[in-house]
């Protein structure tokens, strides 16, 4: 949605006295964007949960997303290279909110080759993290981890 689109929007609900709401989703965050998330549990959508051994992490550090996560799942099609989710790649959207009882929500976009990654991870207070990875080429997959590393 463009940004003179959400404009009309957030002048309705400013009318109807709740521009908090409106105002918190619209802002974009020009921090530097640094955090790291190591996973220890693989959650594929058709197999069952598994563990996994140490080494696999998601890090976003300002304008990149290194990813290095195994995969199991269906792929509708396949990529020409055979790297998997091992990638260094520069992130194309990027959204922070603060949720419920403490969670925060990230989500973010990168893109390589012609498949689009979208991550969506709940943080939790305690540290722990969810991370829902939705490739646009395969089944999306689930992890599970701990925020071990962060300047946000």
């Amino acid at each position: 949605m463009k940004k003179t689109a959400i404009l009309p929007i957030i002048m309705l609900l400013s009318w109807l006295g709740i521009s908090d709401v409106a105002a918190q989703q619209a802002e974009q965050t020009e921090e530097p964007i640094a955090f790291k998330v190591d996973v220890w549990e693989m959650l594929p959508l058709r197999y069952q949960s598994r563990m996994l051994s140490s080494g696999y992490s998601v890090d976003v550090h300002n304008d990149s997303v290194f990813c290095y996560l195994p995969y199991m799942g269906q792929v509708q099609t396949p990529e020409f290279d055979n790297s998997g989710l091992t990638f260094e790649r520069p992130l194309l959207a990027f959204k922070s909110a603060k949720g419920k009882k403490g969670k925060t929500n990230i989500a973010f976009v990168c893109r390589k080759n012609m498949v689009t990654y979208q991550f969506n991870l709940t943080v939790y207070p305690n540290g722990r993290c969810s991370i829902r990875l939705t490739p646009s080429n395969a089944d999306s997959i689930g992890y599970e981890g701990e925020l071990v590393d962060t300047t946000m």
